[in-house]
């Protein structure tokens, strides 16, 4: 008896070639690749954003804290009882200074070339003192009023912790703030200020305002201008000391006064850069030094040197962030 089979029934095979094998992994690397390059651009761009808008706020912080503290500069400049000048002029007289100068020169702290130190004196903010309170000074120092001071360092954080390592505090151009307190004044006097700003023991006194700030250029311009018109500058050089002349006959215009307005411009880079230009060494970068050099020596070409700075930091892939802020004098007595 022949036993019964059942029909062989072949079933194909159902799986990729090894073309189309190839294809498909061809086709996701692709894809992969892209993706990829989509993300890293994505953060990249996020990461630029994110950098731009710190050092925006650090450089409204720095605005901010230069034109509170300005708000309330003063002289308390007065007229001599007995002008002994051939001129005949009553001769001003004042216990303060007003001063721009320039940063790492006749003793005063600061790196030379990025623009200017600021000095000043000012009641300190929330004092229930006011310069029009306050009697005027005729000998000595008002003990009402602080000492102020604004300059460019390239330095570590003055407030960070001794045992802070270098990597934990590096060195930053930052934007430095020393505040004598007025119990302190007639021991460091305005008027000897070239000689103690960059005493030992003014550590104590400074803080810094805002980090990677590599310019502080302080423009002193008579009030009345339009955006339309350039200001009218009350130096030729940038530089005023409200005790140059004072001693003249006749007075320089400048003597024992404030100028009537500022126009101050904060330049920063963003912390990517900084991090970027920290090769270890004790010296600021190189790139940034020489794109400074040579400039805001004459406030008719602040424009130009702005423009000069920014076209050679770009090329060296250095983004910048200015800021200009024009701050009126309320204490200026400037003749009009």
């Amino acid at each position: 008896m022949n036993a019964h089979r059942s029909p062989h029934v072949s079933h194909p095979w159902c799986a990729f070639t090894l073309p189309e094998v190839l294809t498909a992994v061809a086709v996701s690397a692709a894809v992969l690749v892209l993706l990829a390059t989509f993300v890293g651009r994505s953060m990249n761009v996020l990461n630029s954003a994110t950098a731009r808008s710190e050092t925006r706020q650090g450089t409204a912080a720095a605005a901010d804290c230069l034109e509170r503290d300005l708000a309330r500069a003063m002289l308390e400049s007065y007229s001599a009882a007995d002008p002994t000048g051939a001129s005949g002029s009553p001769a001003l007289r004042s216990s303060m200074r007003f001063l721009v100068a320039t940063p790492g020169a006749d003793g005063l702290p600061g790196l030379t070339g990025t623009g200017h130190l600021l000095l000043f004196q000012a009641v300190p903010d929330g004092s229930p003192a006011s310069a029009a309170s306050a009697p005027p000074v005729v000998d000595g120092v008002d003990p009402a009023v602080a000492t102020y001071a604004f300059y460019v360092a390239f330095a570590r954080a003055p407030a960070a912790p001794t045992h802070a390592s270098a990597e934990a505090n590096p060195l930053r151009f930052r934007l430095m703030r020393v505040v004598i307190p007025p119990d302190l004044v007639s021991a460091y006097p305005p008027s000897d200020a070239d000689s103690w700003l960059s005493a030992s023991e003014m550590p104590r006194y400074t803080t810094a305002v805002a980090d990677n700030v590599i310019a502080l250029i302080v423009r002193p311009v008579e009030a009345g201008g339009t955006p339309e018109t350039a200001p009218r500058d009350v130096t030729a050089a940038y530089l005023f000391d409200s005790l140059e002349g004072a001693e003249a006959d006749p007075q320089s215009p400048t003597a024992h006064r404030l100028p009537p307005m500022l126009q101050i411009t904060v330049v920063a880079i963003d912390e990517a850069a900084a991090r970027r230009l920290d090769r270890g060494a004790e010296t600021p970068p190189v790139e940034v030094t020489s794109a400074l050099a040579g400039k805001f020596l004459n406030p008719a070409e602040r424009d130009a040197d702005i423009a000069d700075m920014r076209r050679r930091l770009h090329g060296s892939g250095i983004h910048l962030t200015v800021r200009t802020l024009s701050i009126p004098l309320r204490e200026s007595t400037w003749p009009r």
